[in-house]
């Protein structure tokens, strides 16, 4: 592999990424939530590839950048977490579906994701179609189920004029800075993962058809028995489901054990965060989304503070340049987006 090489760390943003008091951003009014973003990349969190030359870029086929991304991908992505790729010739979306195409790894769709996105091109969706004044904590993606993905791919097609910076967290050093006895009680007790879904006639965050992709009841129902959810249906046709899991799972390359959860980002305090629910009053289970101990016992504010404090302290701040792909190992890395304000453009795709 001599096209694809690895490259000087990322710069620091010039100006320190906003944290504490930061408007629409989870927990950011707790005391102890951190000022800013003050961890620096380094050479390899993430590491940086790019072309060896501008004129390999150009003269070099697609299929040919894929072979050697995946060569990286599979010798140093679970050592390192993170590889960012950078002056590739994609410029869109449908360039990066292409990209995914010829990648060999089996892809995985969105169903039953809690995020808010839609397909663009083949296998590539919008990363988040959230509000652009919401910030989005650090999170591993869709660690709220069994069915997680292994990898996850970024492109930005057209980064923000301000803000908008990507957020990346290694899992294995934020968890060291775990207050040992929470970490205890979530192993002991697993995680309890609740959403609360409407349906499609109340126009709220999202709807069941959306999340599951149908409007199909009984496709539904089938997914709920076949990945073993306690669920039910109100008078109105609204769904609420629930499953407890480990907050520890293992590698499947390395065989680590990896702290692998998002209690955080689950949890209903998102949309006392959230400009669409500034003004709601609910009880916590009938959020969007929520999660409690495995035995039912809610999560205490300050717990949830801890975590996201430690989370920050370990996050990097990533200055997205056009056509930059990132891509994650979902177990070992945490991924976020900040608010932006102007045009901006990104994409997903993850893999099995």
């Amino acid at each position: 592999m001599k096209n694809l090489v690895s490259s000087t760390a990322l710069k620091s943003s010039q100006v320190p990424v906003k944290l504490s008091n930061r408007s629409f951003l989870p927990g950011s009014d707790h005391p102890s939530m951190p000022s800013h973003i003050s961890k620096n990349p380094t050479e390899t969190f993430p590491l940086v590839l790019q072309p060896i030359s501008n004129s390999s870029a150009k003269n070099i086929s697609i299929k040919e950048w894929v072979k050697e991304t995946e060569f990286w991908i599979e010798e140093v992505l679970h050592k390192y977490g993170a590889i960012l790729v950078r002056g590739l010739p994609l410029s869109s979306a449908d360039d990066f579906s292409h990209f995914i195409d010829i990648l060999n790894y089996e892809l995985m769709d969105y169903t039953s994701g809690t995020g808010i996105r839609n397909v663009v091109s083949g296998n590539v969706s919008t990363a988040s179609n959230e509000l652009s004044s919401v910030s989005l904590e650090p999170h591993n993606e869709m660690a709220y189920t069994r069915n997680y993905p292994s990898k996850i791919l970024f492109f930005a097609q057209t980064p923000a004029p301000k803000g908008g910076e990507g957020v990346i967290v290694d899992v294995r050093e934020y968890a060291k800075l775990l207050d040992p006895e929470i970490k205890q009680k979530l192993q002991e007790t697993g995680i309890k993962y609740i959403r609360f879904l409407q349906d499609r006639r109340f126009g709220g965050y999202t709807s069941w058809q959306d999340s599951f992709l149908t409007n199909d009841k009984e496709v539904v129902i089938k997914f709920m028995n076949e990945h073993n959810y306690d669920f039910n249906w109100d008078e109105n046709d609204n769904l609420t489901y629930s499953q407890v899991l480990s907050p520890i799972v293992k590698h499947p390359k390395t065989g680590e054990e990896i702290w692998f959860n998002q209690p955080h980002s689950h949890h209903a305090s998102y949309f006392y965060y959230h400009p669409d629910f500034i003004d709601s009053k609910l009880e916590p289970h009938l959020y969007p989304f929520h999660c409690q101990l495995g035995d039912g016992t809610e999560l205490s504010l300050d717990l949830i503070a801890h975590i996201r404090q430690k989370i920050w302290l370990s996050a990097v701040s990533i200055q997205w340049q056009k056509g930059d792909v990132l891509i994650l190992d979902n177990l070992l890395v945490q991924h976020g987006r900040m608010s932006f304000e102007g045009p901006r453009q990104m994409f997903v795709s993850i893999l099995k």
